[in-house]
């Protein structure tokens, strides 16, 4: 457990579930989910990201398995 420290990201308290931690020049920091460490590391990927964004036609799937 992580003791009293909030997640990084979006301050959520502990909750006794697994935690992801991160550790660099000297500083450490938590997070409550997979999605915080990721949004805290690379904020840019969750612009870049969207994986209901695109649904392929017809047309494009043929296309695709050529």
């Amino acid at each position: 457990m992580i003791g009293t420290s909030n997640c990084s990201k979006c301050g959520k308290q502990p909750d006794g579930l697994p935690w992801y931690h991160l550790g660099y020049n000297n500083d450490r920091h938590h997070f409550c989910s997979r999605v915080c460490l990721v949004e805290f590391m690379a904020p840019e990927v969750k612009k870049a990201i969207v994986p209901r964004q695109w649904i392929p036609t017809p047309e494009e799937e043929e296309r695709m398995c050529q």
